[in-house]
């Protein structure tokens, strides 16, 4: 995720004292449906329900067996000097359900962290790497002519599970960034990070004029740009471009490898697991095309939720709905239930919308549902209320609906159609606003429904500056707060958590 390890290093000196963190209760501010209407004198509104991970995992019999695909977003998650990408979901779950916590088990086969510093890793390696499609894959020049970019992968699944007392839960994760950083990243801006390697390194001088940049900065300065923008802002550019298609196609590839997993179509994961050792990685090559055509008649049941935090909702959500295929809708289609329930943390969906705008007709106003995946998408979208990177969904979701009745002259207010000609532009907002009929024409024009979570838990930057949240915490610090933590298992009904949840 962005900002993963420093974004305020240059408040330092301010921040020497920083407060232990900001007391909130249990409860978040506010949830909030897409689908269900707001009074008219209402400045806001709890409303809304959703399942949360404990009911989705729960059986017939009560145990539980849940299974979750994590997905990241910007920043260096693979860096080998900090915790394993999904520690802090792993120590949450370990929390609720009465676990030590611990995070991930020392010897639990994952997918790589970086090896920057030339250590051997102190784990197994093991998991299912993603190729490029076929279908769309090329070479990609930037400013230089002579200097093609491809990648090899596109990124790495993994598993793991954790035994509870009432069953058990896996975790599935993705990561992608050592894939597209070292693909795409590193050619562009890598000259000028803290990390030297291969013809960077000052001894032999093989590269006269090819200086260390970062020595030349102050090292707040330096960190700030590395772990913000180089490993951060970057891969939204990236996912911004074409190579925002290959990005695309590792999360559609994840999921269905999971999906595979979960419905017993394949067992790709349990032999690399077992046979990863410290010496010996444990890795298999699939592409999309691959995973996503498995089929196998004896498959059997198990619900699935995903998580994703950042840029990571962005893709998931283009992924599911904005870009879905008949090929992952029909994968979907497997799973079981009539419901996907997708958290986001952190999103960032309604500003990388500027990167997908595209050519518009008269014909998309029409209120048709998508067609392809005979479940409901439900987006639960987590944003803290000083998250600077963070996007409540249900407003902007709202405000793309009254934008709809925005009409040039009044020539042109017959080419927008329903539901905008309807009385007029005015009646037809305050019906939308006030009535579950429009509303949920409307969610099933978009295919999905949304559910709005906002949550408090971001200390102040310092003692000095009470005005600013810390940034750093404010975009990172979801699954460490309990407000979060207590939704994201518990769900909600009627805009307030669900108090019958048997999670601690």
């Amino acid at each position: 995720m962005l900002l993963r390890r420093v974004m305020v290093t240059a408040s330092v000196a301010l921040s020497s004292v920083v407060c232990a963190g900001a007391a909130a209760g249990a409860e978040p501010l506010l949830i909030r449906s897409l689908s269900e209407p707001v009074a008219l004198s209402a400045e806001h509104a709890n409303n809304g329900r959703f399942e949360g991970l404990d009911r989705i995992g729960r059986r017939a019999d009560s145990t539980l067996d849940l299974r979750i695909l994590l997905i990241h977003g910007m920043g260096w998650t693979q860096d080998g000097r900090s915790p394993h990408f999904g520690t802090d979901l792993m120590l949450a779950l370990q929390r609720s359900y009465g676990v030590a916590e611990v995070g991930f088990d020392a010897k639990q086969a994952k997918c790589a962290q970086s090896d920057k510093d030339g250590k051997p890793p102190n784990y197994p390696i093991a998991g299912i790497e993603i190729r490029p499609p076929a279908k769309g894959f090329s070479f990609y020049a930037g400013d230089s002519p002579i200097t093609p970019f491809w990648s090899q992968g596109v990124g790495c699944v993994d598993k793991t599970t954790l035994v509870v007392p009432v069953g058990k839960i896996t975790l599935y994760r993705l990561v992608w960034d050592d894939s597209f950083y070292n693909a795409y990243t590193y050619p562009l801006v890598g000259y000028d990070d803290s990390i030297r390697t291969a013809h960077e390194q000052p001894d032999p001088p093989l590269y006269s004029g090819y200086e260390d940049l970062t020595r030349y900065r102050r090292s707040g300065t330096a960190s700030i740009r590395d772990n913000v923008l180089t490993y951060g802002i970057a891969d939204a550019a990236l996912y911004m471009g074409p190579v925002g298609y290959l990005m695309r196609s590792a999360v559609r590839g994840a999921i269905c490898a999971v999906a595979n997993d979960i419905t017993g179509r394949s067992d790709e994961f349990t032999p690399l697991m077992a046979s990863a050792t410290l010496s010996t990685a444990a890795v298999v090559s699939r592409s999309e095309e691959d995973l996503c055509r498995v089929e196998n008649p004896q498959a059997t049941t198990a619900p699935l939720a995903i998580v994703a935090e950042s840029l990571g909702s962005r893709m998931v959500f283009d992924v599911l709905s904005r870009d879905r295929d008949d090929v992952l809708a029909k994968k979907l289609n497997e799973l079981p239930g009539p419901l996907l329930e997708v958290y986001l943390l952190a999103n960032q969906i309604p500003l990388i919308a500027a990167a997908r705008l595209q050519p518009w007709s008269p014909n998309d106003v029409l209120l048709k549902p998508p067609a392809g995946i005979n479940k409901t998408i439900r987006y639960v979208a987590f944003s803290e209320r000083d998250d600077l990177l963070s996007w409540e969904l249900v407003p902007y979701f709202e405000h793309l609906y009254y934008m709809s009745c925005r009409n040039p002259t009044e020539t042109t207010r017959a080419q927008f159609g329903a539901p905008c000609t309807a009385g007029g532009p005015k009646q037809a907002l305050l019906r939308f606003k006030a009535t579950s009929k429009a509303r949920l024409e409307y969610v099933n024009a978009l295919g999905f429904e949304v559910i709005d979570v906002r949550a408090t838990f971001s200390p102040p930057i310092s003692v000095f500056l009470r005005d600013y949240a810390n940034p750093q915490e404010a975009h990172t610090g979801y699954m460490r707060s309990d407000q979060v933590r207590r939704a994201v298992l518990c769900g909600a009904f009627e805009g307030k958590t669900n108090p019958a949840c048997a999670t601690r």
